[in-house]
């Protein structure tokens, strides 16, 4: 599949999403083809409160525009999940 989008930047524009696919560089700042990571982003679009429910992480706290990895919320995960399906 990377060979697919090797020296591309791929996106879908969709309803109220968008989904992005790039190489950024790997361990150490390697850009060498075949050491480099594929990066993924998923937006979706929120209103304020739903944008504060999921930048809300686990234990209560907000965190603005973003979320600290390993912190989101359980039921904030299961319904992008079930979003995602």
């Amino acid at each position: 599949m990377a060979a697919r989008f090797r020296d591309r930047f791929s996106f879908y524009d969709g309803n109220r999403t968008q989904f992005l696919c790039s190489f950024i560089p790997g361990d150490f700042g390697t850009t060498t083809p075949g050491r480099r990571r594929m990066n993924w982003v998923w937006y979706v679009r929120a209103d304020a409160p739903e944008l504060e429910r999921i930048t809300t992480d686990r234990n209560g706290i907000g965190h603005g525009l973003s979320l600290p990895p390993g912190l989101i919320a359980p039921q904030v995960r299961t319904d992008l999940l079930a979003r995602a399906h």
